[in-house]
């Protein structure tokens, strides 16, 4: 995942660490979260540590951009869960 790491803190919430996190990533969530219908996980906290950055947002249903890639959607029934 790009040197980044995905940690579970219990249930409700994921922090989010590595080397390629940046604070766009975080204005991007607060943006897509007060604008649309998207759902995107709640941040909790954002910082940078030298050149790591550090993540604390909630934990969503879902699949990752990462497995969609992989998964191969033309055989399968889209769904897209309203909010």
């Amino acid at each position: 995942m790009n040197g980044c790491k995905i940690l579970e803190i219990n249930s409700s919430t994921i922090l989010k660490v590595g080397p390629v996190i940046q604070m766009a990533e975080v204005e991007t969530l607060f943006l897509v979260r007060e604008r649309t219908s998207v759902p995107v996980p709640e941040v909790f906290n954002a910082y940078t540590i030298a050149d790591y950055g550090f993540i604390l947002m909630s934990k969503i249903p879902g699949f990752s951009l990462a497995q969609c890639w992989e998964f191969d959607w033309r055989f399968q029934d889209f769904y897209c869960p309203t909010t």
